[in-house]
């Protein structure tokens, strides 16, 4: 009878450490694979562990794919906040963000599926969870808008929460089309004509623009986006 195979052995390291490379591999793999093809034995092998040390850490595979959620959030949420603080006037501080998040789905894309897919069918407390991950990165874009109209850049009777949507749901879009057509998407090209468009419909020019005249825009921007 042949010898067993023997997994390869893995140096000893800090919890934290070991959580870290964990969920390095199975970033990998859900991108690879996607959640359901994806298993913990191959996230494992990956990093010369075996299955019970995934598990004994993360606990199951749905919470894994959360944990993953969770890290990426945190990365792009302080990334784009410390850009922020570097970066004067309301046009120059939209205009970052909304090439930010063009550069994070394209560079991201299939991570960001994966997201998109499986945060829409995770039990009602952990979509809770991941709701909150968006807020508190899509926080940024209102905390720019609250304090444009505080200076008196932007009008003060649109809908923050309405901006908000516009921006992150047109960019959804794209990474839709990045991930059914492989369309390429040029970001700074992207990033200035949503801006421009976006700007225009929302800065103070002493008059109030109506609800039909926001559907317009809303329409250019998936116009836009489309082509």
């Amino acid at each position: 009878m042949p010898p067993a195979k023997k997994r390869k052995s893995s140096p000893r390291q800090s919890r934290e450490a070991r959580s870290a490379a964990i969920l390095r591999a199975a970033r990998e793999v859900f991108e690879e694979k996607g959640y359901e093809a994806a298993t913990i034995s191959e996230i494992a092998d990956r990093i010369g562990v075996v299955e019970g040390t995934v598990f004994h850490y993360f606990g199951s595979k749905r919470k894994l794919v959360f944990a993953v959620m969770e890290s990426f959030y945190q990365q792009i949420t302080e990334e784009v906040k410390e850009a922020l603080k570097g970066i004067r006037g309301t046009h120059g501080r939209m205009r970052y963000i909304i090439w930010f998040q063009l550069k994070t789905v394209t560079e991201n894309a299939t991570l960001c599926s994966v997201i998109l897919n499986e945060s829409r069918g995770l039990d009602r407390e952990f979509t809770k969870d991941v709701k909150k991950f968006n807020r508190n990165y899509t926080d940024a874009l209102k905390t720019v808008i609250q304090e444009g109209v505080e200076c008196g850049d932007l009008r003060s009777d649109l809908s923050i929460e309405l901006i908000r949507n516009m921006v992150y749901g047109s960019i959804e879009h794209v990474l839709w089309e990045l991930i059914s057509y492989r369309r390429k998407v040029n970001i700074e090209e992207s990033t200035d004509q949503i801006t421009s468009m976006l700007y225009e419909g929302i800065v103070l020019r002493g008059e109030k623009t109506s609800t039909n005249d926001v559907s317009l825009l809303i329409g250019k921007l998936n116009r836009l986006l489309e082509n």
